[in-house]
């Protein structure tokens, strides 16, 4: 069984850190970034999810094999949202008008 290594100073400062960027990520929703906002936000998640899977998920002790394996489903993630993002911003969506209804004619009558 492998031991991790684990202290209570290291999870002091690693959940400090998580707080400190949900606090940057919260006042980051608050500024008008239009087109930017996704990719701040995105950006801030990717380095808490670094940050849980680095300490949390003991990756820093494991071995290289692990690591890039990691990293790989990691890069697989990044290509497949990739794609499925330019799929949606390049489909152009044309709303359709609803039809005029005329109003309704008794039974029987003829134009």
């Amino acid at each position: 069984m492998i031991r991790h290594r684990s202290s209570t100073m290291s999870s002091a400062v690693v959940l400090v850190s998580l707080l400190c960027l949900l606090a940057i990520s919260v006042i980051a929703a608050h500024f008008p970034l239009r087109a930017w906002s996704s990719g701040v936000a995105l950006g801030i998640a990717a380095i808490k999810a670094g940050l849980v899977a680095w300490y949390f998920m003991h990756l820093r002790d494991e071995s290289s094999l692990i690591r890039v394996f990691s990293l790989a489903g990691v890069f697989c993630l990044t290509i497949m949202l990739t794609l499925l993002t330019t799929d949606y911003s390049d489909r152009h969506v044309q709303r359709l008008e609803a039809p005029e209804h005329d109003t309704p004619r008794p039974v029987g009558q003829r134009q």
